[in-house]
C-alpha cells in the first residue's frame, strides 16, 4: 500500500511568516511552522529532522502556499474594475498554459509507450 501523506485542509497566516498548518490526518491538531528558521512544531519535525536542514511535509506545503497568500493579499487591494481587468488577461493565460501541459502530458504517454513497444 502507497503511503497518502494527505494535505492539510487549511494554512493560516499568524504572523510574519510563521503559519498555522492542520495536521494533514487530524483535522483537530495544528503545527507551527516558521519560513523564515525553517522549523515546524510536527512530531516528525522536532524528532527527526530539526538540526538536518530537511524539511517536512508541513513547511512544504507552506511554502507552496505562501506564494498563493500573498498574491490574495495584493488582490484585495486592487479596486473592483482592476480586478476584473486581471481575471479577463490572466485566465487567457492561464487557458494557454493548459493547452500547453496537456500536449506535453499527451507527448510523454506516448513517449512512453513507444519505449515499451521496442524494449
Amino acid at each position: 500500500m502507497n503511503y497518502d501523506p494527505g494535505a492539510p485542509k487549511r494554512i493560516t497566516h499568524i504572523k510574519d511568516r510563521v503559519y498555522g498548518v492542520q495536521s494533514f490526518t487530524d483535522e483537530d491538531v495544528q503545527y507551527e511552522v516558521d519560513l523564515d528558521n525553517q522549523t515546524c512544531t510536527c512530531p516528525h519535525y522536532v524528532k527527526i529532522l530539526a538540526g538536518t536542514n530537511g524539511k517536512c511535509k508541513h513547511i512544504q506545503a507552506t511554502e507552496k502556499e505562501e506564494v498563493n497568500y500573498h498574491l490574495i493579499q495584493k488582490a484585495r487591494k486592487l479596486k473592483d474594475s482592476d480586478l476584473q481587468k486581471c481575471l479577463q488577461r490572466y485566465q487567457r493565460i492561464y487557458s494557454a498554459l493548459k493547452i500547453v501541459h496537456q500536449e506535453r502530458q499527451l507527448a510523454d504517454r506516448r513517449n512512453a509507450e513507444m519505449k515499451a513497444l521496442f524494449s
